[in-house]
């Protein structure tokens, strides 16, 4: 993705996209944050939000959501709109695999493709996406696995959106592991910023 995609995300239009499609799933959020996490644990509704427009303007054929949870509720609805075939969700809590797999049962979504971080490793499934939501674990695991996002960006027009970079420590080594000039870092402070300072950046291939 050659062109700055900071400048692609700052059209009415896609903010207006991503207005419409959080009302659209207000209510889900607002079930999954009372009844399964919390809304500073869960992803936030603003970045959910973007994925989904992210989705919408781009249709990728494969995404992998690194990190389950509520963002595997809208990556695998939206896929149904923008015909992504392929959806590969990975954690590395067990549990919280089983309950995105309950969320998901409730909601007539499928759940195909959810797999431990150890099994995705070790499987035919590890390999380049055109989207990858890298929000897994905690911040120590996230900062671990920076490192191999290289190998899962898509070399055609592939984007990773990076959650939490409100971290300092962690947004210093988002930028030190992407710092070639090979990729392009995108700030979406302006529209993912939520109630308690969350927000997120991209990372992108320059050629």
């Amino acid at each position: 993705m050659s062109k700055n995609i900071n400048d692609i995300f700052s059209s009415e239009e896609f903010r207006n996209n991503m207005i419409q499609l959080r009302e659209e799933t207000q209510d889900s959020y607002q079930e999954y944050t009372n009844n399964i996490s919390t809304s500073d644990m869960a992803a936030s509704a603003e970045v959910c939000a973007f994925i989904s427009a992210l989705m919408h303007l781009f249709t990728p054929k494969s995404v992998l959501n690194l990190g389950s949870g509520f963002s595997s509720y809208i990556i695998r609805k939206t896929a149904l709109t923008t015909k992504t075939p392929y959806v590969v969700c990975v954690d590395d809590d067990t549990e919280w695999l089983s309950k995105t797999r309950n969320f998901l049962h409730d909601k007539k979504l499928t759940d195909n493709n959810l797999l431990s971080w150890n099994e995705f490793v070790m499987s035919e499934h590890w390999g380049q996406f055109d989207l990858v939501l890298h929000d897994i674990g905690n911040m120590d695991t996230r900062t671990a696995i920076l490192p191999l996002l290289s190998q899962l960006i898509s070399v055609k027009d592939g984007i990773a959106i990076i959650d939490d970079v409100h971290k300092t420590k962690y947004r210093h080594s988002v930028e030190s592991a992407f710092s070639g000039p090979q990729w392009i870092l995108g700030n979406h402070k302006e529209i993912t910023l939520d109630r308690y300072n969350r927000y997120a950046w991209s990372i992108s291939r320059s050629i």
